[in-house]
């Protein structure tokens, strides 16, 4: 006999409750990829990029999601390089 009771009476594997992936987003600036956000938290959102952008300065952009695809559109071609730039780095360490 066991010290610790058995309280799991079910299928051990239906796991539907359980989330086993996060969500994944492909980024991409004017058309063309510059990398994935992965939500780690409940209260993570896809559109926080467009904080993020606003924070570092840039105004300039509308953005869109289109299923797992979110999609920035620079109005300004002087600033899409360093929007590109602040992109991949910020992608890239979260």
């Amino acid at each position: 006999m066991s010290f610790f009771p058995n309280f799991y009476h079910g299928d051990t594997d239906t796991r539907d409750d359980l989330k086993l992936e996060h969500d994944r987003y492909h980024v991409y600036l004017n058309g063309k990829f510059v990398g994935d956000k992965v939500l780690l938290g409940e209260s993570e959102s896809i559109f926080d990029l467009n904080n993020y952008l606003k924070r570092q300065g840039f105004n300039d952009f509308i953005s869109d999601l289109e299923g797992d695809h979110f999609l920035i559109e620079s109005k300004n071609s002087d600033s899409y390089t360093q929007i590109k730039r602040d992109l991949e780095g910020h992608l890239s360490i979260r």
